[in-house]
């Protein structure tokens, strides 16, 4: 079975199945081909297994062919599994690699859930910080929290933010 075949089964909601597929051809192949690992962490996060789906994206950006989408992805599950501190590793090197290849489009949303993270974490300057910096590249830009789905827009973060400040 090949790749596209395993994504049909995972559009079908087959997920199980699908993932036997992909270690299947892990085994096969005596390595983890980073093709197979993003697609089982496609299959995990889809089941809403985010810890999985970290766990594999952990793999995923040590291995010499991964790229910028791939800190950002990680990045987006370790937030919906809570691991802030990933999540801002990952996705300041998203934001650091597309500066080197010239490629900026993944710097907004990086910026906006570096301060969802921050947020969480009570780094709540670094969070006004982050949100500002997203916000001078995207005015209005609005996005999901990772794992919820809820959109949020930069006021609702501020706000957001604010009221955790006046929480502490």
């Amino acid at each position: 079975m090949d790749l596209s075949e395993i994504k049909a089964m995972a559009r079908r909601r087959e997920y199980e199945a699908a993932l036997r597929e992909c270690d299947e051809l892990v085994e096969a192949s005596n390595v983890a081909p980073i093709e197979v690992m993003r697609v089982r962490a496609s299959i995990h996060a889809a089941k809403r297994d985010f810890l999985s789906a970290v766990e594999n994206y952990k793999e995923i950006v040590e291995d010499e062919r991964s790229h910028q989408g791939d800190y950002f992805l990680g990045a987006n599950y370790a937030i919906a599994q809570g691991e802030m501190q990933l999540a801002l590793d990952w996705l300041a090197e998203a934001i650091e690699i597309g500066k080197r290849i010239g490629n900026t489009a993944l710097e907004p949303p990086s910026l906006f859930y570096s301060s969802y993270a921050c947020m969480e974490l009570d780094k709540l300057q670094e969070a006004r910080g982050f949100l500002k910096r997203a916000e001078s590249v995207e005015p209005k830009i609005c996005l999901p929290i990772p794992g919820d789905s809820v959109f949020v827009s930069a006021a609702e973060m501020r706000t957001k933010i604010d009221k955790k400040q006046i929480v502490r």
